[in-house]
C-alpha cells in the first residue's frame, strides 16, 4: 500500500480531510466510530474496519512522511484554484503596450518635480526623484545622497556627473542629521537649489583617474566622478531612444530598450522570479506578472543590467532576465505606441 491511497481511505471513510499528520490521526477515530460493524447494525459500508485499520497501520509510524504528502497536495490544490496574472490579465489579449499615455506612465512611475524650491529631504528615501528644471536626479539612500546630472543622459559619447554626498558613519541617523544641519546652514529654506550649488563648486581634490572629492562641512563630504550618458536613465529624454525599424534575427538589449521606451510591443510580462524562499515563491505565483508600467523595468535595463542578463529571440517574442532565475518576456510590434491619451481612468490605480 502507497502512503496517499491509505490517506485517501482515512479520509474517505471519515468523510474528512486532513490538514496533517496528528488530524489523520483523528480522522481514523473517525472512520472507526462511523464504519464499526456495531454501529452500523447490519448495513454496507463502502469501507471495512479491515481496511481502515490496515491503513492507519501503514501510516502510523511515518508522520513526517505524510505532513510532507499532504502539505504538497495542499499547495498543489491552492495552485490550481489561483487565477493566473497573466492570463486572467486585462492587457493580456488587447494587443496593447499599456492603457494609459506615457506621460502618465511616468508620473506613476516616477515621482517628476518641476517645484525649483523643493526641500523634502526627509520623506523620499530609496526612490529616485526626477527634477525637470534642474535636469537632476536625486535618489536618498540610508547612508548616501547620490546626485546626477541628467542633462545629457541617454545620448552617445556624452557623459553625466554624479555627485555622492556621504558622513562616513556607522550610524546613518546621525548621519542624515549632520546633511539636514548642513543644508539648513547653506540656505534657511533647505531647498535643493543651494545644494547643487554648493556641490558644483566645492573645492574638488582628486583620489584617482576617474574620482575626486571636497568636504562640504566637519565630516560631510561629496565625491564627483563621471558616468556614461547612455547608461543613465531620464524621464525627459526619452526621445533619444529612436523607435526600433525591424526586427532583427539577432536581438540585443538595445533593442528591447528601444521597443519598451516607445511603446512597440504588447504582453510584456515576468513569467517567472525565483528566490530562496519556495514557499514565498508559491505564495507570490512565482512573481508572475503582467508589466501594466513598464517604466521601473526600462530604468533597471538602462542603469543596472546584470552580468548575467540574457535576451534572445524565441517564436515571435523576446525573452530576457537579469539572471536564471529571473524569466520575462515580451512581443515587439514595430506599428504600436503607447496610447495618445488615457483609455481608462487612472485616478487612485496603482499601475505596477
Amino acid at each position: 500500500m502507497k502512503i496517499n491511497i491509505a490517506i485517501n481511505v482515512l479520509e474517505k471513510a471519515a468523510n474528512s480531510k486532513a490538514v496533517n499528520f496528528k488530524s489523520l490521526k483523528d480522522i481514523y477515530k473517525l472512520a472507526a466510530l462511523k464504519n464499526h460493524p456495531d454501529r452500523k447494525q447490519g448495513e454496507l459500508s463502502e469501507f471495512s474496519m479491515v481496511e481502515i485499520n490496515k491503513a492507519w497501520e501503514f501510516v502510523s509510524g511515518k508522520a513526517a512522511e505524510v505532513d510532507r504528502l499532504i502539505a504538497s497536495k495542499g499547495t498543489k490544490q491552492s495552485f490550481e484554484n489561483q487565477t493566473s496574472p497573466i492570463k486572467d490579465h486585462d492587457l493580456t489579449d488587447s494587443g496593447l503596450p499599456a492603457f494609459f499615455s506615457r506621460e502618465t506612465l511616468l508620473n506613476k512611475a516616477f515621482t517628476i518635480v518641476k517645484d525649483s524650491k523643493w526641500n523634502d529631504w526627509n520623506n523620499n528615501k530609496f526612490e529616485t526623484i526626477y527634477f525637470e528644471k534642474y535636469q537632476v536626479s536625486v535618489h536618498i539612500y540610508s547612508s548616501v545622497i547620490i546626485i546626477t546630472n541628467i542633462k545629457d543622459a541617454l545620448e552617445t559619447g556624452r557623459k553625466c556627473t554624479e555627485y555622492r554626498i556621504n558622513w562616513g558613519l556607522d550610524n546613518d541617523a546621525i548621519g542624515m542629521q549632520r546633511f539636514y544641519e548642513w543644508v539648513r546652514n547653506i540656505n534657511n529654506d533647505s531647498c535643493l537649489t543651494s545644494v547643487l550649488a554648493n556641490i558644483y563648486t566645492a573645492d574638488y581634490k582628486d583620489i584617482n583617474e576617474y574620482t575626486c572629492s571636497a568636504e562640504l562641512a566637519k565630516g560631510l563630504k561629496v565625491t564627483r566622478s563621471e558616468l556614461k550618458a547612455v547608461k543613465v536613465f531620464s524621464p525627459f529624454k526619452l526621445n533619444k531612444i529612436k523607435p526600433l525599424t525591424e526586427v532583427k534575427a539577432k536581438v540585443s538589449a538595445n533593442h528591447l530598450i528601444k521597443i519598451i521606451a516607445n511603446g512597440q510591443y504588447c504582453n510584456l510580462q515576468r513569467n517567472y522570479r525565483h528566490t530562496d524562499d519556495y514557499s514565498y515563491d508559491s505564495a507570490s505565483n512565482f512573481g508572475q506578472k503582467v508589466f501594466e508600467n513598464p517604466f521601473k523595468l526600462l530604468k533597471e535595463l538602462i542603469e543596472d543590467r546584470s552580468q548575467c542578463f540574457h535576451v534572445f529571440k524565441y517564436n515571435n517574442g523576446f525573452s530576457f532576465g537579469q539572471h536564471s532565475n529571473d524569466g520575462n518576456s515580451v512581443i515587439p510590434s514595430i506599428e504600436n505606441r503607447f496610447p495618445s491619451f488615457d483609455l481608462i481612468q487612472s485616478n487612485n490605480i496603482a499601475i505596477q
